[in-house]
């Protein structure tokens, strides 16, 4: 059996061998809705066991695929959303939304963060120290 996501659809196709034409005819058996995750109920009828069988194995294939990609998107917008969520905490529209108990389980999960790449074997790093200002060669100073 074949899937095939075709528009907002997910189409089961099973191919058959015709001995008079010696080719496959390929018929859709049932079409669900793309964003379906789970086995549906209905719409199985035609379906054998072993066809409902490999359905189940691509819809969970298909959602560890997702998942996966869920996370490579986080991780690589993850500095934007901390600089923007860095942004709104020191915004006037804080107070409306931020309370105290969001606050803290904010600060939770910044500390499972750091947490999190210390074990993924990413150090924090150093801070750089600012170099004094000087003035460049042939300018003088203001004050002077």
């Amino acid at each position: 059996m074949q899937f095939r996501i075709q528009g907002q659809r997910i189409q089961c196709i099973r191919s058959t061998y015709d001995s008079e034409i010696k080719r496959s005819r390929q018929k859709v058996v049932a079409s669900f809705d793309k964003w379906t995750d789970k086995m549906p109920s209905a719409g199985l009828d035609d379906f054998t066991d072993e066809e409902r069988e490999e359905f189940a194995h691509w819809l969970s294939q298909r959602a560890e695929e997702q998942a996966a990609n869920s996370m490579v998107t986080a991780l690589l917008i993850a500095d934007s959303n901390i600089a923007r969520i860095s942004e709104a905490v020191g915004s006037e529209h804080a107070a409306e939304v931020l309370d105290e108990a969001r606050a803290a389980k904010i600060w939770t999960e910044l500390v499972g963060l750091q947490k999190a790449l210390r074990g993924a074997g990413y150090p924090r790093p150093k801070a750089s120290k600012a170099k004094p200002v000087t003035a460049a060669a042939g300018q003088g100073d203001l004050l002077d």
